[in-house]
């Protein structure tokens, strides 16, 4: 499996997108719901321990581990055995256990750049992964980099033609969604639209009203 680094130059911390029109209002997309998508419109992590990993660290904590992972994909996949972010699931092989603890790292709100690549090359070990070869919509009209590993990593129960891709930005290479496919049929896809770390709570009011 090919990747490509995330782009260089970027805020690690806070990444803001601007928010798109509403369905059905200036060019918006109807038929979001109708193809089985939901959309996260907004997003918002304050840097406070919290139920957003199985362990309960903070995104700064995240952050902070992803800032110290090696450069090489083997080396990224001992820390994260080490630092075991999620925990393993009876009946799961090393790969799916792999999977699990990057697929939970790439959702992560507050990322480093170096850290990013660093889950990416760790991805690239897991068997079964591939870049689909060309990009694909999602959200409202928007197109992103895929890439396609079997449904099992997912769900053990998933049928053998169940795919998962994971929606990447085409020039910072974070991640803007995933999506379930079953035999190359859309079942279900979630999008970041918006994506927000703040330290206080003062300072969410101060974005919103703003």
């Amino acid at each position: 499996m090919a990747t490509s680094n995330p782009g260089a130059g970027e805020n690690p911390v806070a990444t803001t997108v601007n928010l798109p029109p509403p369905i059905g209002e200036q060019g918006g997309d109807r038929n979001t719901a109708e193809r089985g998508e939901s959309l996260v419109t907004s997003r918002v992590v304050r840097e406070s321990t919290g139920d957003w990993l199985p362990q309960s660290r903070s995104p700064k904590q995240v952050n902070d581990f992803l800032a110290t992972l090696p450069a090489d994909g083997e080396g990224t996949l001992k820390s994260l055995r080490e630092w075991n972010a999620v925990p393993d699931a009876d009946g799961t092989d090393q790969a799916e256990r792999d999977y699990a603890e990057i697929a939970a790292l790439l959702e992560a709100d507050a990322q480093p750049v170096k850290g990013l690549a660093s889950l990416y090359r760790a991805l690239a070990t897991v068997p079964g992964g591939t870049v689909v070869d060309h990009q694909v919509e999602y959200g409202y009209g928007k197109r992103a980099v895929a890439l396609s590993y079997p449904g099992r990593l997912d769900s053990p129960n998933a049928p053998e033609n169940a795919t998962t891709e994971w929606l990447l930005d085409p020039e910072t290479y974070r991640v803007v969604g995933r999506r379930s496919l079953v035999g190359g049929e859309l079942r279900s896809s979630v999008s970041v639209v918006t994506r927000v770390v703040v330290h206080e709570e003062s300072e969410e009011g101060a974005r919103r009203s703003g």
